[in-house]
């Protein structure tokens, strides 16, 4: 069974590439007047469109989720959708049109969609054919993702993706979803590109989700009486398990801690230190003080190295981390009950617990650990409510109106609960207590019970839509690893490091950023890792940073900080 993280790599990257330019706190109406009268948009019988049918607050956002009278359309319209599935082999012949929840969507909505699915693997190179040929379909899932021919603006001003800006009357539920969430979020600077310009709708999650983190055997932990994984709160409190570990189950060839061959997928693990080891790409920026710094080149990395590198020389961390590039690559290791401290999404952890040679492993999970237990994290742990999925509209295409409605659709609360779920009976089914519960098709399916559920219904990993997350969980005892999400909530989370959505590049920035990145990169991610294993030591790592600012990091980082005073200057 494939798995989930490898695919969060770039995806959560790209996530903190293709942001607005919005200064945070302002909040553009979603209401541009007359820029929707296109003639698609006229009173028609033939549409059930929600323009002027919905209240609005003083700001011009709606005031509540809005439910569409359906079908959408009685014209029998089609449209092309560009999207990904990474398990087909589990589709039936005639793919997406053989499955129940998109059979009923068409029958619902009365909107034809004709999906083209293209491998993981050649997406790419696909998208490049289709804009070389100006040929790209009606929607594109994660199209700001694949565009790489200068900035998003270009990209609306040389026509390839329609500005959504002026179709947004059409999108209640979307919009409500953005105005609920910009309360405890930058969403809307994501959202928003220019104030007056939407480039991409984001795929949300039901609530706010950091969908990894690390875990501990808790029966290791019970043996040696170390108390419980989720009450661990210092790198020292970890530090002191780790060797425990070690003495008790180190000459039995186990190695208490596993790091991935890019120490993270996702930067949350080792936030006490403001920063994220992951050596994949030089990709994570953080302002300290009012200065653009790249995570990778700071004092706090220096210093978290140094720490990492004294676990390594202790025997602390599996010494084949270079291999495990998955959680799944390390399968037999987890099933021979040789790995104490490992990072799982909380969906893996019954699979990996059943397949342990040891009959009462047991994994649970460990908060964000912090270097003292006063300290305030001020880097990473913003609010998640962006999926990985997302979707663009081509300037072509010939009804974005009903193609906005449509897509709003799947944000409203019938079209969420639809996507995410299908029909009942295959899935899910009720028990007594009247609760959706998945089925024994779902649970035994050789895909695993995500991935058959991304495959046959909403798939968040490349689509628009909500993902009501709780639904990998909807089985007896699943409460347990839905409550395990709470662990890693930091309630005094200070985020002033963050770098903010809204900051974006002009063309002439964008290419010369490009021009310099790729020796500065190279250069990052055949160093980085070897202060972790002391091939270089860490004296060195002046002249580390000294070299990456030679090869470009210094104008980079020059460019990111105009970018972020202009920003902070509007």
């Amino acid at each position: 069974m494939k798995n989930k993280l490898t695919f969060i790599i770039a995806l959560c990257i790209a996530l903190s590439l293709f942001s607005g330019c919005r200064k945070g706190g302002a909040k553009p109406s979603p209401s541009p007047g007359n820029a929707t009268a296109t003639p698609a948009a006229t009173a028609n019988a033939n549409y059930s469109f929600a323009v002027g049918k919905y209240g609005k607050n003083e700001e011009g956002w709606p005031k509540s989720k809005y439910e569409y009278e359906l079908p959408l359309s009685r014209t029998d319209e089609a449209f092309s959708l560009w999207t990904v599935n990474y398990t087909p082999q589990y589709l039936p012949e005639d793919g997406y049109a053989g499955l129940s929840m998109y059979k009923g969507m068409r029958e619902k909505t009365g909107v034809n969609i004709n999906y083209i699915l293209v491998s993981s693997d050649t997406r790419a190179e696909n998208f490049a054919t289709l804009l070389a040929s100006d040929s790209l379909p009606d929607i594109m899932s994660q199209g700001v993702y694949f565009f790489t021919s200068g900035t998003l603006q270009d990209a609306l001003d040389d026509g390839y993706f329609a500005n959504l800006y002026p179709y947004l009357e059409y999108m209640p539920n979307y919009c409500w979803e953005l105005w609920d969430r910009s309360h405890d979020s930058d969403i809307l600077d994501t959202a928003f590109y220019r104030d007056d310009e939407v480039v991409s709708i984001y795929g949300l999650y039901s609530t706010p989700l950091t969908s990894t983190g690390y875990f501990l055997r808790q029966d290791w932990m019970d043996k040696l009486g170390l108390g419980k994984a989720g009450e661990l709160k210092t790198y020292d409190d970890l530090h002191g398990v780790l060797s425990a570990f070690k003495t008790a189950y180190g000459p039995e060839g186990a190695y208490p801690m596993f790091i991935f061959s890019t120490f993270e997928l996702q930067p949350v693990n080792w936030v006490g230190y403001n920063t994220t080891p992951y050596t994949g790409r030089l990709s994570y920026v953080r302002v300290k003080d009012g200065k653009v710094q790249f995570c990778g080149t700071t004092e706090d990395d220096r210093e978290l190295m140094t720490m990492l590198n004294s676990w390594w020389n202790e025997g602390l961390i599996d010494p084949n981390y270079g291999a495990y590039t998955s959680t799944n690559a390390a399968s037999n290791q987890l099933a021979a009950g040789k790995l104490g401290y490992v990072i799982f999404t909380p969906s893996e952890v019954p699979g990996f617990e059943a397949s342990c040679a040891d009959p009462d492993c047991r994994f649970e999970p460990v908060q964000r650990l912090k270097r003292t237990e006063g300290q305030i994290i001020e880097w990473g742990l913003k609010p998640n409510h962006i999926t990985y999925g997302s979707c663009t509209v081509s300037a072509k295409c010939a009804n974005i109106p009903l193609v906005a409605t449509y897509i709003d659709w799947m944000y409203s609360d019938e079209g969420s609960d639809w996507t995410n779920w299908g029909p009942e009976g295959e899935l899910w089914e009720y028990n007594d207590k009247g609760e959706k519960m998945l089925t024994e098709f779902a649970l035994k399916h050789e895909a695993g019970t995500a991935w058959l559920q991304d495959c046959y219904t909403f798939n968040e990993l490349a689509d628009a839509g909500i993902q009501i997350w709780t639904r990998n969980y909807a089985y007896e005892g699943g409460e347990r690893f839905v409550n395990m999400f709470n662990t890693w909530k930091v309630t005094d989370y200070g985020g002033s490091y963050d770098w903010p959505a809204g900051v974006k590049f002009d063309s002439a920035q964008q290419d010369e950023i490009n021009s310099l990145f790729d020796d500065v990169n190279t250069f990052f991610t055949e160093n980085f890792i070897t202060f972790f294993t002391g091939s270089k030591p860490i004296s060195q790592w002046g002249d580390y940073v000294g070299q990456m600012d030679a090869l470009g990091l210094a104008r980079i980082r020059e460019i990111y900080q105009e970018a972020y005073d202009a920003y902070k200057a509007a």
